[in-house]
Protein backbone atom coordinates (compact mmCIF):
# COMPACT_ATOMS: atom_id res chain seq x y z
CA UNK A 1 0.00 0.00 0.00
CA UNK A 2 1.29 3.49 -1.59
CA UNK A 3 0.41 6.96 1.07
CA UNK A 4 0.85 10.38 -0.80
CA UNK A 5 3.45 12.83 0.37
CA UNK A 6 1.65 15.93 0.65
CA UNK A 7 1.63 17.11 -2.81
CA UNK A 8 4.86 15.51 -4.12
CA UNK A 9 5.32 13.26 -7.48
CA UNK A 10 6.20 10.58 -5.56
CA UNK A 11 5.13 8.27 -2.79
CA UNK A 12 6.44 5.53 0.06
CA UNK A 13 5.36 2.61 1.46
CA UNK A 14 2.67 3.20 3.79
CA UNK A 15 4.28 2.47 7.72
CA UNK A 16 2.65 1.58 10.82
CA UNK A 17 5.02 3.22 13.13
CA UNK A 18 5.40 7.39 12.20
CA UNK A 19 8.82 7.54 14.85
CA UNK A 20 10.68 5.70 16.57
CA UNK A 21 12.23 6.49 19.79
CA UNK A 22 15.77 6.47 19.86
CA UNK A 23 17.10 4.36 22.64
CA UNK A 24 18.45 6.67 26.13
CA UNK A 25 17.75 9.82 24.67
CA UNK A 26 15.16 10.89 27.53
CA UNK A 27 16.21 13.06 30.35
CA UNK A 28 13.80 12.84 32.75
CA UNK A 29 15.80 14.80 35.43
CA UNK A 30 15.66 17.82 33.06
CA UNK A 31 11.90 17.27 31.88
CA UNK A 32 13.02 16.35 28.66
CA UNK A 33 11.00 13.49 26.56
CA UNK A 34 12.81 11.28 24.57
CA UNK A 35 14.06 12.01 20.73
CA UNK A 36 11.43 10.64 18.26
CA UNK A 37 12.86 10.34 14.46
CA UNK A 38 11.49 9.10 11.06
CA UNK A 39 11.75 5.81 10.30
CA UNK A 40 13.69 6.59 7.37
CA UNK A 41 16.44 8.27 9.68
CA UNK A 42 17.24 5.04 11.40
CA UNK A 43 21.32 5.27 11.63
CA UNK A 44 23.28 6.60 14.06
CA UNK A 45 23.10 10.81 13.81
CA UNK A 46 27.04 10.83 14.37
CA UNK A 47 26.88 9.01 10.67
CA UNK A 48 25.20 11.40 8.41
CA UNK A 49 26.38 13.09 6.15
CA UNK A 50 26.40 16.96 6.29
CA UNK A 51 26.35 19.13 3.50
CA UNK A 52 28.38 22.25 5.37
CA UNK A 53 30.65 21.85 8.07
CA UNK A 54 29.39 24.94 9.89
CA UNK A 55 25.87 23.22 9.66
CA UNK A 56 24.53 20.47 11.60
CA UNK A 57 21.75 21.79 13.32
CA UNK A 58 19.12 24.07 12.15
CA UNK A 59 20.27 26.87 14.53
CA UNK A 60 23.68 26.86 12.58
CA UNK A 61 22.48 26.84 9.23
CA UNK A 62 19.87 29.89 9.96
CA UNK A 63 23.34 31.35 11.13
CA UNK A 64 24.85 30.43 8.09
CA UNK A 65 22.16 31.95 5.66
CA UNK A 66 22.27 34.84 8.64
CA UNK A 67 26.11 35.59 7.83
CA UNK A 68 26.03 35.05 3.80
CA UNK A 69 22.72 35.97 2.93
CA UNK A 70 21.74 38.74 5.90
CA UNK A 71 19.52 41.52 3.84
CA UNK A 72 18.00 38.24 1.38
CA UNK A 73 14.83 36.98 1.49
CA UNK A 74 14.54 34.13 4.37
CA UNK A 75 11.29 33.76 5.08
CA UNK A 76 7.51 34.49 3.75
CA UNK A 77 3.79 34.62 4.18
CA UNK A 78 0.73 35.51 2.94
CA UNK A 79 -1.31 38.34 4.63
CA UNK A 80 -5.00 37.42 4.24
CA UNK A 81 -7.20 40.20 3.33
CA UNK A 82 -10.01 40.53 6.11
CA UNK A 83 -12.57 41.23 3.86
CA UNK A 84 -12.28 38.34 1.00
CA UNK A 85 -10.34 35.55 3.17
CA UNK A 86 -8.40 35.27 0.56
CA UNK A 87 -4.34 35.05 0.75
CA UNK A 88 -2.58 38.38 -0.70
CA UNK A 89 0.69 38.07 -2.16
CA UNK A 90 3.98 37.07 -0.31
CA UNK A 91 5.63 39.19 1.93
CA UNK A 92 9.42 38.09 2.66
CA UNK A 93 11.18 39.09 5.67
CA UNK A 94 15.19 38.79 5.43
CA UNK A 95 17.51 36.77 6.92
CA UNK A 96 18.80 40.10 9.39
CA UNK A 97 14.79 40.30 10.20
CA UNK A 98 13.95 36.94 11.00
CA UNK A 99 17.03 37.77 13.28
CA UNK A 100 15.58 40.89 14.91
CA UNK A 101 12.77 39.27 15.75
CA UNK A 102 14.06 36.26 17.20
CA UNK A 103 15.81 38.39 19.72
CA UNK A 104 12.80 40.75 20.53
Amino acid sequence: EKVGTMGASTSMPAMKDYTWVVPGSEDAEHGLGAIHRHPVHNKDPNEYKYYFSDGRTLYDLFQRGLHMSENLPCMGYRPIDASTGKAGAFVWLTYKECWAKSRA
